[in-house]
């Protein structure tokens, strides 16, 4: 139930689409996902939950970093909201859905996260106490730091700033050595818990990149997909790609993919996911002037040539392969960049503006080249499995 209420609130603001689904009778299941955005990591694991079977335990391994006080400051649009917001913490609600944390920073970790485990066994010290001169003159850009306290640095005034990686030396003693001693046998008992819902027949959601892309490739997997695999029965790719010019509401599109034939499983990881008409969209406005204006035929003919130029093994999502239904995807994204602003639009002639940031995704700081760079991977991941199967 509280994963369907879940779900429920979600699609009010956002709309997803997820292609394929597990086995009801599946036992020991690792889901390996590529990680574009936090709500990914909600959806996915509430939608394997619901597909049942319900007797066996759906987990989803999440950050350290989601379970900790301020995290959502960073993720709110406005300072007076990030107030509001800055001592809540999403572990209650997290483990209710069966997420379990995983510390995916052991050597560099957020400015933020590092303050919040002093305070927890120090209390709210002056930061320059805790951090070197460099680290803090960093966070300022150079102002005075003198009045900064720990609990400052998850806070609205620092809530972004301070989510950048700060290697461990950026700590004075001994602090420093507090958090170095602790961190592995934390990792450890947080590794035993989700390898026991594994070994127990449960489905174990993980994304092993650790983190959220920022530039719409495809990250380094960690180690924790090496420790996890042995333990699965199955292996399935949930290979997830976010359509954000399609609708108001962000777009998110997955395939499910069970992990069978050659190739390695970064490149099928890649290739599984649907290409979508923001990618096609995107890849066509950026091969044009910045400043030439075209209309929905143009913009229509371009998405299709883009198409063409696929190579074979490209799964594109509904409705592209049909041009009747690619006529109404090219228009109806074309009037959602209209109202966000990266299109101006006249008398049926459409402008790009300058905008080109998107802050549903939070991450990238260019969305045109976020959508080009994911269809530039997937399109040669494609091209190396074919490769590998003749």
């Amino acid at each position: 139930m509280l994963a369907a209420g879940v779900l429920g609130g979600l699609r009010l603001r956002y709309r997803f689409f997820v292609y394929g689904r597990l086995p009801r009778r599946r036992g020991s299941t690792l889901v390996v996902a590529n990680h574009q955005h936090d709500l990914e990591s909600v959806v996915l694991p509430a939608l394997i939950l619901l597909g049942g079977p319900w007797r066996d335990p759906v987990v989803a391994v999440a950050s350290q970093r989601l379970f900790e006080r301020g995290f959502l400051t960073s993720r709110v649009p406005r300072p007076i909201l990030g107030r509001l917001v800055q001592n809540w913490s999403l572990a209650g609600l997290l483990t209710l859905v069966g997420a379990l944390p995983l510390e995916n920073e052991p050597r560099s970790r957020s400015l933020s996260s590092l303050a919040q485990e002093v305070a927890a066994r120090h209390g709210n010290l002056a930061a320059e106490s805790v951090f070197t001169p460099g680290v803090l003159a960093a966070l300022t850009a150079g102002g005075p730091t003198g009045a900064l306290r720990l609990a400052d640095l998850w806070g609205p005034g620092f809530a972004r700033a301070a989510r950048r990686p700060v290697p461990l030396s950026g700590m004075r003693e001994p602090y420093r050595e507090e958090v170095r001693r602790d961190v592995r046998p934390r990792i450890d008992a947080q590794f035993r818990r989700i390898e026991a819902a594994l070994a127990g027949g449960g489905t174990v959601y993980l994304t092993p990149e650790g983190h959220v892309t920022r530039d719409g490739r495809l990250g380094r997997l960690h180690a924790a997909l090496d420790r996890l695999l042995p333990l699965a029965g199955s292996v399935v790719l949930a290979a997830v790609n976010f359509d954000p010019f399609l609708d108001r509401r962000l777009t998110l599109r997955c395939r499910l993919v069970p992990l069978e034939g050659p190739g390695a499983l970064e490149d099928r990881l890649r290739a599984a996911r649907p290409v979508c008409t923001s990618q096609l969209l995107a890849r066509w406005l950026e091969t044009r002037a910045p400043d030439g204006g075209f209309d929905a035929a143009q913009a229509l003919s371009g998405v299709e040539r883009e198409l063409v130029a696929l190579p074979g093994g490209v799964v594109t999502a509904p409705g592209l392969s049909d041009p009747k239904a690619r006529r109404a995807l090219v228009g109806r994204a074309l009037g959602t960049m209209a109202r966000l602003g990266y299109l101006r639009g006249d008398a049926g002639t459409y402008t790009r503006t300058s905008l080109r940031f998107d802050r549903r995704l939070h991450e990238p700081a260019d969305i045109f080249a976020h959508q080009c760079a994911v269809l530039e991977e997937t399109a040669a991941a494609a091209e190396r499995l074919a490769s590998a199967r003749a």
